[in-house]
């Protein structure tokens, strides 16, 4: 379901071929799904409805998004490796 959502915005994204590099932004990506957890999981118990479960779709919309992003950022797995210990302290 979310890869067919999606695929409007994985296709331009493909297709843009944008230059990004791995860095400190990467911790922001974090940001969004603290905001989901705080505001969506109370209004919306998880339950794994596809129409009713609002925390738990945007959750894994986020993920996948992530996904896609890191898997196509080249030396983004170098970068994280180098930066392990710093981002356990971090979590």
């Amino acid at each position: 379901m979310y890869v067919l959502l999606l695929t409007p915005l994985l296709l331009w994204w493909r297709g843009r071929q944008p230059s990004l590099r791995p860095g400190v932004w990467l911790y922001a990506l974090a940001l969004p799904l603290g905001l989901n957890e705080a505001l969506l999981k109370p209004l919306f118990p998880e339950t794994h409805n596809l129409v009713a479960d609002w925390y738990i779709f945007v959750h894994y919309l986020l993920l996948t998004v992530y996904g896609f992003v890191l898997a196509s950022t080249p030396g983004t797995w170098d970068w994280l490796a180098a930066r392990r210990r710093v981002s356990l302290a971090l979590g």
